[in-house]
């Protein structure tokens, strides 16, 4: 973990530090301002740094939270969980009416919202069991 987290981090960092980027430099030239498209790329990388510094500090603080949370032996919160499993499933529900939508159905797409609405559906019925137990 010690090595795949800043690695991953630093993709999201790039991913979001890029778009951000360009998107700062289409609102900045839209609004009237000087033509930045020559310096589109430092300018993406620069959000990127900031963004991934950013992200490993917050990732730290979580982590720092966490083990303190375990100390004191609160059980996790897994309210983010849930949430973030039912608006998967509605993604999923959205692939499949999307999907089914074509004359010849389109299966990849329903395969791809197959493995997203189990997936989602197993993780909401873990996250409701476990609230379940801690209340008993």
């Amino acid at each position: 973990m010690r090595l795949l987290r800043p690695i991953g981090l630093g993709l999201l960092a790039l991913f979001i530090g890029f778009n951000g980027g360009y998107l700062l430099i289409l609102m900045i030239e839209m609004a009237g301002g000087p033509v930045l498209t020559q310096w589109a790329v430092p300018i993406c990388l620069t959000a990127s740094v900031l963004v991934f510094a950013w992200l490993m500090r917050r990732s730290r603080r979580k982590r720092e939270a966490a083990v303190r949370r375990a100390a004191a032996g609160q059980p996790r919160p897994l309210g983010r969980v849930m949430v973030a499993s039912v608006l998967m499933i509605f993604l999923g529900l959205g692939l499949v009416w999307a999907a089914l939508r074509h004359s010849p159905p389109n299966l990849a797409a329903l395969g791809t919202a197959a493995v997203i609405l189990v997936i989602s559906v197993r993780s909401l019925v873990s996250t409701v069991l476990e609230l379940r137990s801690r209340k008993s």
